[in-house]
């Protein structure tokens, strides 16, 4: 049997959903996010990391450009959407620590 040498604990701390459309929001989602990644022998602490914000508009300028010219319209995430590109980046962070070490 293989042993594990560190466990990503994890948790969503608030989950905030977006209020009306989304093409057109009277509040943006938004969420906070938290991660820990634990040495599993020793129980360190060896990377932590949290993600908490509120969505701002979406895509860039020239995204949403874009968008509109081929028939799209800009519109923001759902709170669990936005919540996937929080873990994305809060895993990108653990890596890019990982690698600095």
């Amino acid at each position: 049997m293989d042993e594990v040498d560190a466990v990503i604990v994890g948790a969503v701390i608030d989950l905030r959903q977006r209020v009306g459309s989304p093409f057109a929001p009277k509040k943006p989602a938004g969420v906070t996010l938290y991660a820990e990644l634990v040495d599993a022998r020793t129980r360190r602490t060896l990377w932590s990391g949290t993600f908490d914000a509120d969505q701002g508009p979406p895509g860039t300028l020239g995204t949403a450009f874009g968008r509109i010219v081929s028939g799209g319209r800009p519109r923001w995430d759902s709170a669990l959407t936005f919540a996937r590109t929080g873990a994305h980046k809060l895993v990108a962070s653990m890596m890019a620590h990982a690698l600095a070490s």
